[in-house]
């Protein structure tokens, strides 16, 4: 993705975040998923080089309390010159999640719409593939206000991506094994533990044998290219081919 779509897509993003606060919500009543929430984390751990070395993202995606909420935020926006229109429609099948279409601000001359996929939890949470996002604790952990967005935490978000391993039927997409890289080096070390916390989680949603190998295959893929290129993941590679090997017995 190039800087003049990715830099507009990034600036509205921080936007809708301050607006959030701006305009008296609570911080968990718009939570950032998918790219966007890596992209927060980025930001909170390597500070605004981050908006070049992010992969960027075409749209944005956010678990809020309720449908109104988001409208104040983006009329908010669009009273203040941040946003010049926007449209809402439902999404068919899908009663807990809403597209909008938002018309940015021209950008060297381009005007820019921008789709913006909104969830919202009912007393079942808000389904997103195979899960049930919750307000509280969006998978299993609580989300993180990182102070300028609210996010879910590192490993709810790695379950989000490993999910793609099953729903896509064709392994990670480069989008998400560039995600998961961010995520092993802003956790660090500790990443490792990911892995057997995977494997919990798996076993206790129901996931079969196979599924549970599927994901590790794509992990050992992933890893065993990133330690080619730096040492750094190479102790996450050692445990990910570990499990796999046990799972492979």
């Amino acid at each position: 993705m190039n800087a003049i779509e990715w830099y507009p897509i990034a600036s509205l993003l921080g936007s809708v975040n301050s607006a959030v606060r701006e305009v008296g919500l609570s911080p968990d009543d718009v939570i950032n998923l998918g790219g966007n929430a890596v992209y927060c984390w980025m930001l909170y751990h390597f500070g605004p080089n981050s908006v070049t070395s992010f992969r960027g993202t075409h749209d944005l995606d956010f678990l809020i309390s309720d449908d109104g909420k988001f409208d104040y935020v983006l009329d908010s926006l669009r009273d203040t010159g941040k946003v010049r229109s926007y449209e809402k429609r439902s999404s068919p099948g899908l009663e807990d999640k809403v597209t909008y279409e938002v018309i940015a601000p021209a950008f060297l001359g381009f005007t820019m719409g921008l789709g913006v996929d909104v969830y919202m939890p009912s007393s079942t949470g808000a389904r997103l593939n195979r899960r049930h996002l919750y307000r509280d604790v969006v998978i299993r952990e609580a989300p993180v206000d990182l102070g300028f967005a609210t996010v879910p935490s590192l490993f709810d978000i790695f379950l989000m991506k490993m999910d793609i391993c099953l729903d896509s039927h064709s392994g990670l997409r480069d989008k998400d094994r560039s995600d998961i890289a961010t995520l092993a080096v802003i956790r660090g070390d500790s990443f490792s533990e990911f892995v057997q916390r995977m494997i919990d989680d798996s076993s206790y949603s129901g996931e079969s044998t196979s599924d549970i190998c599927m994901k590790l295959n794509e992990l050992y893929k992933l890893f065993r290219e990133l330690t080619a290129q730096n040492s750094f993941y190479e102790p996450i590679f050692e445990e990910v081919k570990q499990k796999r090997a046990n799972y492979h017995k």
